[in-house]
């Protein structure tokens, strides 16, 4: 029996150990092959469509695996209705189906991550269109945290760890500050840059212009909760 697997670029690390312990083991006597997508194509919905079908089209083997998340593409179901012998997954995208149970779901202020994303980030980023790289830290902006789920395929470096934040850090906000102030709502850009291979602790200073609390007292009529004019006050 022929297995051929189609699989996007991301599961590329923990894919080529797994069928090299496959081989290496002699646990299945059937011939099989892969063939990686660019990582990234999920962002292109069409070209997406495109590359798998006519990829499909053109294999011949007895069983088809595609090793994609299940909601990568919203018409999945649609357009591989007609290959019989594919094998899909219900997960729905790459993070759920290596990290799994690990992930927290309904959870908007982190963004869970597989280490291909880190391996192929800027593979990645050829397909969202990003002008620059301020225009690829605004899009991941809004994450508090990165987690990545190290399923071992690779060591993370303080090297690469850094790397990723200098492509995605993101901006700070001002949640608090003193007495008599109004808190400065406006994010502010920090980019930090790696100096050597030795530093582990970067710090950064930043202005933040903060405006002086203002208080408006009115006086309103009790029925018709207008504003009254010539009202005088008196602060003590």
């Amino acid at each position: 029996m022929k297995i051929f697997i189609l699989s996007c670029g991301v599961f590329e690390p923990e894919l080529n150990i797994i069928l090299k312990e496959i081989n290496d083991d002699k646990l299945f006597n059937e011939d099989i092959e892969v063939k990686y997508l660019p990582f990234g194509l999920h962002t292109n919905l069409e070209k997406l469509k495109y590359e798998i079908t006519s990829n499909l089209d053109n294999i011949k083997s007895d069983k088809i695996i595609l090793l994609y998340g299940s909601k990568c593409h919203y018409m999945f179901h649609e357009f591989l209705k007609d290959y019989p012998n594919l094998i899909t997954f219900k997960d729905s995208n790459c993070i759920d189906l290596i990290v799994g149970d690990e992930k927290k779901y309904n959870d908007d202020k982190n963004l869970y991550i597989t280490p291909g994303w880190v391996l192929k980030f800027d593979e990645l980023n050829k397909f969202i269109n990003a002008v620059d790289i301020y225009d690829i830290r605004q899009q991941y902006g809004r994450y508090e945290n990165v987690i990545i789920g190290d399923t071992k395929v690779c060591e993370f470096t303080d090297e690469m760890i850094f790397d990723l934040f200098e492509k995605i850090q993101v901006p700070v906000e001002e949640t608090k500050t003193i007495d008599g102030l109004v808190v400065n709502k406006e994010p502010i850009e920090i980019t930090l840059t790696k100096q050597d291979n030795t530093t582990k602790v970067y710090t950064k200073d930043v202005s933040v212009e903060n405006k002086t609390t203002l208080v408006e007292i009115y006086k309103i009529d009790k029925n018709s909760k207008e504003q009254l004019t010539g009202a005088k006050f008196a602060l003590y």
